[in-house]
């Protein structure tokens, strides 16, 4: 965990030091410090295949051009200042640096529904509530077209985790609102979920299968969906 956290320094640092007036953009060309974390962070994503050497060649122009029509941008190959900052995104989305766009519970709860809901289970669309958000984003992006094995892998992988740690605080909280009679309904129930989920999952957070891992995925986000409604909604 310390380690984790060691690296999400590290990195917030370069994005510090990318964003900096002095270096408005990177471009093919340039070296330093600033390059090697945008390497860094693209062979994390699966967008770079090549070890970070600071130098901003042909095939880290290359690697930022799969990452800009990943994005629906305009893949000409150059580093804005925004472009590194979406890079930092995607990554801290996928490996859980940061979570939450910063306000309070209390203006989460007025700007967004009270449950999870499908909007239409033919297109497979859903409105994530409060509560959930993080997931909804992360959702979009499994579900973009274009994303590298490696990438939609992390992603899978940390939706699963995020649905599962969801699903154990909904139960939690359905089991402490109930009167104690009546709290075996919730065990069963969850044990039950937890039966399935484990059955799914199994080894796939460790296979290379990407296939497998989104059908327990998918899975996972429609019980914690339906769970939320069926707990939240009003």
């Amino acid at each position: 965990m310390k380690k984790m956290y060691l690296r999400a320094a590290a990195l917030i640092v370069g994005l510090m030091l990318l964003c900096a007036p002095v270096s408005a953009e990177i471009r093919k060309g340039d070296s330093g410090e600033n390059v090697a974390e945008l390497q860094r962070m693209l062979l994390e994503l699966g967008f770079l295949e090549d070890e970070p050497d600071g130098s901003y060649g042909q095939k880290t122009e290359a690697a930022v051009k799969l990452f800009q029509t990943y994005c629906g941008l305009k893949a000409d190959g150059r580093a804005s200042d925004d472009l590194v900052a979406m890079v930092f995104d995607l990554y801290a989305t996928a490996f859980g640096v940061m979570e939450g766009d910063g306000l309070s519970d209390a203006e989460l709860k007025e700007k967004y529904p009270a449950s999870c809901s499908f909007q239409s289970k033919d297109t497979w669309s859903a409105v994530y509530c409060w509560r959930h958000l993080d997931q909804g984003y992360l959702s979009s992006l499994i579900y973009r077209p274009g994303a590298p094995a490696k990438l939609e892998r992390v992603l899978t992988k940390r939706g699963c985790e995020m649905w599962m740690r969801a699903m154990s605080v909904m139960f939690a909280e359905w089991e402490a609102s109930l009167p104690a009679e009546e709290r075996n309904v919730v065990t069963d129930r969850r044990a039950s979920f937890e039966s399935v989920a484990e059955e799914l999952l199994g080894d796939r957070m460790d296979d290379s299968s990407e296939a497998s891992l989104l059908n327990a995925y998918v899975y996972l986000e429609e019980y914690g969906i339906e769970l939320c409604r069926e707990l939240y909604g009003e």
